[in-house]
């Protein structure tokens, strides 16, 4: 099976990374090669299933049309398809892509989560280890079991 049987003919360089047996979606980025502006998306499905890019800019869009143009297509990351809207809008709210002249795309993404804020994370674990929130007083295993409860059941991988 060609995987790229519907390739535009200005994609002129693929670049797959590491993919995996089994994933949701990916990440993805268009690079153009002549002047370094870039197009970062997702997708949920599979390599090779026909889909390219979803951008509604015309100036990407008559680009990528144009068999003279000179684009790279990258895969950045697989996995979880909810995992990959937060890391584009990691990336492109980083560059604010939507007024950055550099990228094409029109928004800065919609992560179907709230990313983790690492710097409050950071900032929480040094007030623990600083003893901010030490008690003098210790509670009842049944005091404390009458707590509200929640478990997270979401890995979000992080450089910390």
């Amino acid at each position: 099976m060609n995987l790229f049987a519907n390739k535009p003919e200005s994609v002129k360089d693929v670049q797959l990374g590491n993919m995996p047996t089994t994933y949701e979606g990916y990440l993805y980025r268009f690079t153009d090669m002549d002047t370094n502006r870039v197009y970062v998306g997702v997708h949920k499905g599979y390599v090779g299933d026909g889909y390219w890019h979803s951008s509604q800019n015309k100036e990407f869009n008559k680009l990528l049309s144009n068999t003279d143009s000179n684009l790279k297509f990258e895969i950045l990351e697989y996995g979880d398809y909810n995992q990959m809207t937060v890391s584009e809008h990691k990336i492109l709210s980083e560059a604010d892509a939507k007024n950055n002249p550099m990228y094409f795309n029109l928004t800065n993404g919609a992560p179907k989560y709230k990313p983790i804020d690492v710097d409050k994370v950071k900032e929480l674990v040094a007030r623990i280890e600083n003893g901010e929130f030490t008690l003098d007083t210790k509670e009842s295993i049944e005091e404390v079991s009458k707590y509200f409860k929640l478990q997270v059941r979401f890995l979000e991988i992080l450089s910390m």
